[in-house]
């Protein structure tokens, strides 16, 4: 199941990815366009990275706490064994960023 849950959690990685790395001079600037931060390209690409970390990100977060969490323990099975599997979660994004740098 969290294998599944990773496939969405893509983009809220790449975009944490892409703040972290591309648009990291920009990510946490609320200044727009006023800005001297980097080019007018770069500051519109930081708010797209910054709404799919928190907006898919939070999304994917509340379902990860559901499925991992509250309905194993609604129903008196263990927690760590679901924690652990958490811990697929991100192999659907690590596949495509190891595929697409063969490739690229």
């Amino acid at each position: 199941m969290n294998f599944i849950i990773g496939l969405p959690a893509v983009v809220p990685l790449h975009s944490a990815w892409l703040l972290l790395t591309e648009y990291r001079s920009c990510a946490f600037n609320s200044a727009g366009f006023e800005s001297d931060c980097g080019s007018f390209d770069v500051i519109e690409g930081a708010g797209w990275a910054r709404a799919g970390v928190v907006v898919l990100g939070g999304l994917g977060l509340l379902l990860v706490v559901a499925i991992d969490v509250v309905f194993p323990a609604a129903y008196g099975h263990r927690i760590r064994p679901w924690l652990l599997g958490m811990l697929v979660i991100p192999v659907p994004y690590l596949i495509a960023i190891t595929s697409l740098a063969l490739v690229g």
